[in-house]
């Protein structure tokens, strides 16, 4: 498989820009202790090689007739790589080569309105479209198989045992933040976290599943900087809340705005809005943030160990500065795989780096400024 390995190489300045977030829903070990206040010095920077120990990449290789555009929802499993753009989806091999690019926007009963979340589950793409209130079920070549009704709008939903975890973000008539669906029975069986109103409101970069263990589902709210544990039969607990000591805390704005207030009052200020996506092995925690940090949002990961509260986590500040033995991470990540960190680069900025580097490692393989985005997996250090 072309999925290609790299250990030490040079650094290169280069600013990133913000990518899409999300969260696969595959698991990983471990049942999610309950741990108050994590107090994070945002400040206090750590080196990189204490958070990675190695990274690799996947150059997608997409037709010219199909290009891939601006990736707005992406998912991984053992076979395959899916990337939504545009109402298409995409979807690859695991070393980057096509498989096939579909679309079938319309008002038929195989068809969907808009792709707000998509992932791969048992081989097969599931793809939630919120305007038709459906989660439908397509094989890699973009054949149909099923759908599954929903009785209210959700913007993203979360793979698991017997059916799926749906997040309303305030944005639907449910009353409930998160709703449990049956797939058997085709209907949701379990609510949890009632809201007060219907803010029809989402921010484009939110995603609330943050990290899937073998026991907990890891949840987030807007305007929140606690972290929630989903499992069914049991609802909703918080597992612990994050102190940042950030020059505004969010205690400093009128809670009571409506959410497309908040989030204008809140933008481009050194507040943290909620916690990122999350990679959690063991007592280990790795938690991704997006902080404003002088001329814009960069992202953070804060490590921590649950065990032991006693001692102070460390932070790693990427996209600014430049990493010598990992010269490629400069970006947000878009999802948590496998133990990885992975994270989208345009082509163009790649070769850009490359040709700082003075080396051919991607233009050799073919990359060109007009190619579509390389995959980085940044594995994370246990």
């Amino acid at each position: 498989m072309q999925i290609y390995k790299a250990m030490k190489t040079y650094g290169f300045f280069l600013m990133f820009v913000m990518g899409l977030v999300a969260v696969s829903c595959n698991q990983t070990s471990g049942s999610i202790q309950e741990i108050g206040d994590v107090n994070v010095d945002i400040d206090h920077l750590s080196g990189v090689s204490d958070f990675f120990d190695s990274y690799s990449y996947v150059i997608l290789r997409t037709p010219s007739d199909s290009p891939l555009g601006t990736i707005s929802r992406i998912d991984i499993d053992e076979e395959h790589i899916v990337a939504s753009s545009r109402g298409d989806v995409h979807v690859y091999k695991r070393d980057g080569q096509i498989v096939s690019v579909f679309s079938h926007v319309g008002q038929g009963p195989e068809e969907y309105m808009d792709i707000s979340d998509i992932h791969l589950v048992d081989g097969n793409i599931n793809l939630l479209s919120c305007q038709t209130k459906k989660i439908y079920v397509y094989e890699p070549d973009g054949t149909f198989v099923e759908s599954y009704p929903l009785a209210d709008y959700y913007t993203a939903f979360c793979p698991t045992d017997g059916g799926f975890w749906l997040a309303s973000e305030t944005s639907n008539n449910s009353g409930y933040e998160f709703s449990f669906y049956d797939k058997d029975k085709k209907e949701s069986v379990e609510s949890c976290m009632p809201f007060d109103r219907n803010e029809s409101f989402t921010p484009a970069q939110f995603r609330p599943f943050i990290s899937d263990t073998a026991d907990d589902i890891l949840v987030v709210r807007q305007f929140d900087n606690s972290v929630y544990s989903l499992r069914k039969g049991d609802g909703i607990k918080t597992v612990w809340r994050y102190n940042f000591n950030t020059p505004m805390q969010l205690s400093d704005f009128d809670r009571d705005l409506p959410y497309t207030k908040l989030f204008e009052e809140t933008s481009n200020k050194p507040v943290i809005k909620y916690p990122g996506i999350a990679y959690v092995s063991g007592s280990q925690v790795y938690q991704t943030l997006s902080v404003f940090f002088k001329l814009g949002y960069f992202p953070y990961v804060y490590k921590f160990d649950m065990s032991r509260q006693d001692q102070d986590g460390k932070t790693l500040r990427i996209g600014l500065e430049s990493f010598e033995d990992f010269p490629y991470l400069r970006t947000p990540a878009v999802l948590i795989y496998d133990g990885n960190y992975v994270s989208l680069m345009e082509s163009f900025n790649v070769l850009s780096i490359e040709r700082s580097l003075g080396t051919t490692e991607f233009s050799s393989k073919g990359l060109t400024e007009e190619s579509s985005q390389v995959l980085f997996f940044h594995h994370f250090k246990h």
